[in-house]
């Protein structure tokens, strides 16, 4: 009797460790490496759910979401590909990303969008903000990802990368902030007042569409390049004084990375 319920048991494992084989055989056939292999690319992974930390992550999940826009708006990304666009209401579409990591509330006059995804290489998410609606104040804080924003009017624009990257174009704003780690940043548009730019690793372009004599700077650079249309400071600090008439100003702090400033 033990001996037949052995057998049965080495039947079944052998069985399983067949099936392992197979499966990992056929990933390795889809990507080529196996170090390439991940749960996304499990032939059957579009059938299961995986339990990833404290993160229920549905694989191939698509998901909508309405809210509502206040006049200042935070977004705060981990690790997604997203684009946010106008349009005519209010709304989040994401692909990939688990219910539990997009996140939506409100402060006072403030709408909160946080994705804590980690899922980075096969999640996008598309924000689209009614064109009819005001915005303030936008703040975008990215750790990973990259971000791409088009055409917006605000008051106020704060954007901070880690190691992702940030892509804004056509954007008309007063006064801005923009704070890069490891990452890139690219702005293009009409910054109106101040600017105040700190990069520390990373790299940081605007392109701007008024003349450089309308802008006063200051400078402080280290190991780190600045470059004003086709003047260039390392290892500097220079204090250029706003022009008469304008109140137009470029507050830089380079480290070790790169700022460059590009005039009409």
């Amino acid at each position: 009797m033990r001996n037949n319920i052995f057998k049965k048991l080495l039947i079944i494992s052998i069985v399983f460790i067949l099936i392992g084989f197979l499966l990992l055989g056929i990933g390795i056939a889809k990507k080529g490496n196996i170090s390439d292999i991940s749960y996304n690319h499990w032939p059957f992974h579009n059938y299961f759910i995986f339990e990833y930390g404290q993160h229920n992550i549905e694989t191939d999940n698509k998901l909508s979401k309405t809210f509502e826009l206040k006049e200042n708006v935070d977004l705060e990304f981990d690790a997604s590909d997203v684009d946010i666009v106008l349009g005519n209401e209010n709304r989040i579409d994401a692909k990939n990303i688990g219910k539990k990591d997009l996140c939506v509330d409100y402060n006072g006059n403030k709408t909160n969008i946080q994705i804590k995804n980690h899922n980075h290489k096969n999640s996008y998410v598309r924000i689209t903000l009614n064109h009819k609606q005001k915005i303030n104040e936008l703040n975008l804080d990215v750790d990973v990802g990259s971000v791409h924003m088009d055409s917006m009017i605000l008051d106020i624009l704060n954007l901070s990368c880690d190691a992702g990257d940030i892509d804004v174009k056509d954007v008309q704003c007063n006064n801005g902030k923009f704070d890069v780690d490891a990452g890139s940043i690219l702005v293009s548009g009409a910054l109106k007042n101040y600017v105040e730019i700190d990069c520390d690793a990373g790299s940081v372009e605007v392109n701007m569409q008024k003349p450089k004599d309308s802008f006063g700077y200051r400078i402080e650079s280290n190991v780190g390049k600045v470059t004003l249309g086709n003047q260039s400071f390392n290892g500097v600090v220079v204090d250029n004084d706003v022009p008469v008439g304008t109140s137009y100003l470029f507050d830089i702090q380079c480290a070790a990375g790169s700022v460059e400033i590009n005039f009409k």
